[in-house]
């Protein structure tokens, strides 16, 4: 889905077309960004005891919109010096490569009741 909002948005870019251009980005952003970012809130709680999770939830949420105010600053500033492309790559391989870490890091707690979870992260 994000995919092909990205390649809709690159054909309508490169052939000036900007009703398809937008049409890509806005597949893309409710596809990618949209679905992911639900995901993202998850899984800042989701392996947290329950008596901490509220406090997760709000520290993770505030970091990364302190990070999103940030990073815009810096894009901002880096895509006249490296152009578009350049920039959204390089911000890109930390997120994938932090992705990969936290597959392997996080604890798997599919098929697992809530009372498993919050007993083996609480240590009860």
């Amino acid at each position: 889905g994000m995919v092909l909002g990205i390649a809709i948005a690159v054909i309508g870019a490169t052939s000036a077309n900007l009703t398809m251009m937008l049409t890509g980005f806005v597949l893309a952003n409710l596809i990618g960004v949209g679905w992911s970012n639900q995901l993202n809130y998850l899984n800042g709680t989701e392996n947290v005891p329950t008596y901490a999770r509220a406090t997760s939830f709000a520290f993770s949420d505030g970091v990364a919109h302190l990070g999103a105010a940030i990073s815009t600053a810096i894009i901002l500033s880096i895509i006249p010096v490296l152009g578009a492309v350049t920039t959204w790559i390089g911000f890109q391989i930390p997120m994938v490569i932090m992705g990969i870490i936290l597959i392997f890091v996080l604890p798997n707690t599919i098929g697992k009741s809530l009372e498993e979870i919050n007993e083996a992260t609480a240590g009860v």
